[in-house]
């Protein structure tokens, strides 16, 4: 139950560091260097708040894009920029050198004329509802609560299991009654134990000797 708790304790520890530099990683991407996508070897994470894929990817979906992919064709879901400069995600319908037509599955007309310099990448797959857990991850005030929320976690069982260590062995009372002091780890706190141990055998096979002696005088 012990070694349970160090594992989660590090399982929510490492989480907390991944969240802390993704967020982090985010800042530096957008603010910074002004990107319009965080990149991760290569590919993106994007939400998707619109229905004109529906019922392909559907609104609060998680999309993965690869933005190396520089080949494309015809029915291929490509996440374009629009003249407005938002990102979209529709299918291909035609395309030719330099330029593509696209059109949401769900919509009836299709798209403008689009330069292929305007395509961020292809689409890979989703995760459904994936984005709106992602949105609240780029939320400050939702990451400070988590924080808070995982460090009392881990503050709490990591207190609960130093208590555990020290009262493990109520039996042991004449460790304290010797005044010795308690011990900084599990190790040294054996070793005091066996060597109290050996003390008492010692003196339990000397009283034996003076009984088997008095015994002995007795008989004669």
């Amino acid at each position: 139950m012990k070694k349970l708790k160090k594992w989660f304790i590090r399982i929510i520890k490492i989480l907390l560091i991944l969240l802390f530099v993704y967020n982090l990683y985010n800042f530096i991407c957008f603010r910074v260097l002004k990107y319009k996508v965080v990149p991760i070897n290569g590919y993106a994470l994007l939400e998707v708040v619109s229905g004109s894929m529906e019922p392909t990817i559907n609104i609060g979906d998680l999309i993965v894009i690869n933005i190396k992919e520089k080949k494309y064709k015809k029915n291929d879901i490509i996440t374009f920029c629009d003249k407005e400069g938002n990102f979209v995600t529709h299918r291909i319908i035609s395309i030719s050198d330099k330029n593509i037509t696209t059109k949401g599955d769900n919509n009836e007309v299709e798209d403008g004329v689009i330069s292929t310099k305007n395509i961020v990448g292809k689409y890979v797959f989703k995760i459904s509802r994936g984005g709106i857990l992602l949105s609240s991850l780029r939320n400050p005030l939702v990451m400070i609560i988590i924080f808070v929320i995982g460090g009392t976690i881990c503050f709490m069982m990591s207190t609960s299991i130093t208590f555990s260590t020290v009262g493990k062995d109520s039996d042991y009372q004449t460790y304290l009654k010797n005044g010795h002091l308690l011990a900084s780890n599990d190790v040294k706190y054996e070793e005091d134990k066996l060597k109290d141990i050996k003390i008492r055998k010692k003196k339990s096979n000397k009283k034996k000797r003076k009984k088997r002696a008095k015994r002995k005088k007795q008989s004669r």
